[in-house]
């Protein structure tokens, strides 16, 4: 299966919810916002890290490094089972996302802050904890594993959509559990020592330090769960010297010439190796090839392409004792061409006693359709909400599910339409929805592939067929947005491909907004409440 890449969406597309006129009391928002970083982070500045067990948390931060939230796994709310990490560990409190978007993924242990030497606790004691987190900030810690990493540390986890999960860790390979598992199952000891784990079009991905030839590494099939699966090498970053330490890693399809993945980033944090930094590389169908490295020494990565081809990365430092920074870059130049710069930008440096580890997207984010898509777009009628979709180009796809929304984070199966398989030309889909509510509504695809691989649209959104609620004046605006809340509130304004501009907090009662310094075109304002988002249309003349 092959993925074309449409200059309407990026690899990583965060969804913008649209729901215009909700008639809400105006509040703080209790959800991850779309868009925003969530940075693990180890320690909180009290205490050093060290061997014992220290407290864990999930900092939420915007593109350019402002706080909006923290939550603690620790003692998080409604769980019984604890999550901590190791305070000095260079390879603990990785962070994914679910392959659907919808969920964080960390691991850590059962254990109380202060343990000694927690990473060489035998399992059967302390269990080795996978949590969960979806865009409420509900932690589910129920996965507790008494025979994973016994004796030695759990380093991250992946999953399809949060039902089950593939493990990594320091001496038993990657192993597979479920949700509420206590026992885990051996998938794969071809490296006994994986790293970062990832799910990428159906296949487990990995990265490693070990072995002859370090790099990542593909277990075929991510609905295999048997034993005894073999990985095999995919990109050796150790090329021409067998000396690598690579952490987190993107993978990217860029030509449309060469099968499958074709552009990588991959963080190393030059532990013994020749060659840190954020490494860029790029395959033509038979070979990898390094095209240069950006800044220094890194473990965490996430990264997203953009709508002009650039790619906008971030990640953390090596730094493991306290200390360290989340950075930012983007690569503006082609994919199989040196990077464009090799500097990047710090946003956010760790208190001391307090580290900063794995690094994702908020939950919201999902893959991009392997076809290209044209255009998707949703409108009430008499007869209810007509949708409507082109794609260009199509590669082995099956169907296409047709997934509605009350709220834009639950979504249900309501239609679907036969894809064109494979195809070179435009084609043009359509459903009605009859029996659309009348409130505001969310829409989304989920195109499935002949081998049952799932991908999804963007969302797109309608009215409710009475809106009320929020007013902008004036619209169209040159200088500022006037409107009124019932508190302080938190926004954002993004362009019409979801991306964010600008952030900020309202005041209580009458609020203007400044937009001077946008370029003229279609934006959003998106206010965060206590019951959801709050969205609507303006033009910036």
């Amino acid at each position: 299966m092959k993925t074309i890449l449409s200059q309407h969406f990026s690899c990583s597309y965060k969804p913008l919810l649209l729901a215009a006129g909700l008639g809400v009391s105006l509040a703080s928002h209790a959800q991850y916002m779309p868009g925003n970083l969530v940075v693990l982070r180890v320690g909180d500045g009290v205490n050093s890290l060290t061997s014992t067990s220290a407290p864990t948390y999930l900092d939420e931060y915007t593109p350019a490094g402002v706080l909006q939230s923290s939550l603690p796994l620790n003692n998080a709310a409604g769980t019984a089972n604890k999550l901590t990490n190791t305070g000095n560990s260079t390879s603990e409190g990785l962070l994914t996302l679910s392959a659907d978007g919808r969920y964080l993924l960390t691991t850590g242990y059962n254990a109380e802050v202060g343990l000694a030497t927690v990473n060489t606790t035998a399992a059967a004691v302390v269990p080795r904890t996978v949590a969960r987190v979806d865009a409420s900030r509900s932690v589910d810690i129920s996965t507790a594993l008494t025979n994973a990493y016994s004796g030695g540390n759990i380093r991250g986890a992946a999953s399809a959509d949060g039902t089950s999960f593939f493990l990594s860790g320091s001496n038993a390979g990657v192993r597979y559990a479920g949700l509420g598992a206590t026992i885990s199952s051996g998938i794969s000891t071809t490296i006994s020592s994986p790293r970062v784990v990832r799910i990428y079009r159906n296949r487990v991905y990995f990265s490693t330090g070990s072995g002859t030839t370090p790099g990542i590494y593909v277990i075929d099939l991510a609905t295999n769960t048997t034993s005894g699966q073999t990985a095999t090498s995919f990109l050796p970053t150790g090329i021409g010297t067998n000396s690598a330490s690579p952490y987190g890693f993107v993978l990217f399809d860029r030509d449309p010439n060469v099968p499958g993945f074709d552009a990588a980033y991959v963080a190393d944090d030059g532990i013994g190796t020749p060659s840190p930094g954020i490494q860029k590389w790029s395959f033509d169908g038979s070979a990898w090839t390094l095209q240069g490295i950006i800044g220094s020494a890194y473990r965490g990565l996430t990264g997203t392409l953009n709508p002009d081809g650039s790619a906008t990365l971030y990640a953390t430092t090596n730094t493991s004792a306290g200390g360290n920074q989340l950075v930012s870059v983007t690569d503006v130049n082609a994919y199989n061409a040196v990077p464009s710069t090799t500097a990047v930008t710090v946003r956010v440096t760790a208190i001391a006693r307090a580290a900063l580890r794995g690094v994702e997207f908020a939950p919201g984010t999902v893959v991009v359709l392997p076809v290209v898509l044209t255009g998707f777009a949703a409108a009430r009628t008499a007869a209810g909400v007509q949708l409507r979709w082109a794609t260009a180009s199509e590669a082995n796809s099956a169907h296409f599910k047709v997934e509605r929304s009350l709220d834009g984070i639950v979504f249900s199966h309501i239609a679907t339409a036969a894809a064109a398989g494979t195809s070179q030309r435009p084609r043009a889909y359509a459903h009605l929805d009859a029996g659309a509510p009348t409130g505001p509504l969310y829409y989304r695809l989920r195109q499935l592939d002949l081998d049952g691989t799932a991908h999804y649209s963007p969302v797109v959104a309608v009215s409710g067929s009475t809106p009320s609620g929020l007013a902008l004046s004036p619209n169209p605006v040159r200088e500022s947005l006037h409107l009124t809340t019932t508190a302080a509130t938190a926004y954002t304004v993004r362009t019409a491909l979801g991306q964010p501009v600008a952030q900020g907090l309202t005041a209580e009662g009458a609020a203007t907004i400044s937009v001077a310094s946008l370029p003229v075109g279609v934006y959003f304002l998106e206010l965060h409440t206590g019951m959801g988002r709050v969205v609507q249309r303006f033009v910036k003349e």
